[in-house]
């Protein structure tokens, strides 16, 4: 788990550049951390309807 922890947030941010919403869901339940960077993602927030 230390590469999860290791990784800079900016870098996991570009990896899901390349994620649907669906893949981002996803990825926002491996730790706390991705969670934060998944929920600031433009396309997790962009999907949100008002």
């Amino acid at each position: 788990m230390s590469f999860l922890r290791d990784t800079p947030a900016e870098l996991i941010a570009l990896i899901f550049d390349n994620f649907s919403l669906r893949e981002i869901i996803l990825a926002s339940h491996v730790c706390q951390s991705w969670r934060l960077i998944a929920r600031t993602h433009p396309v997790f927030y962009g999907a949100a309807r008002l």
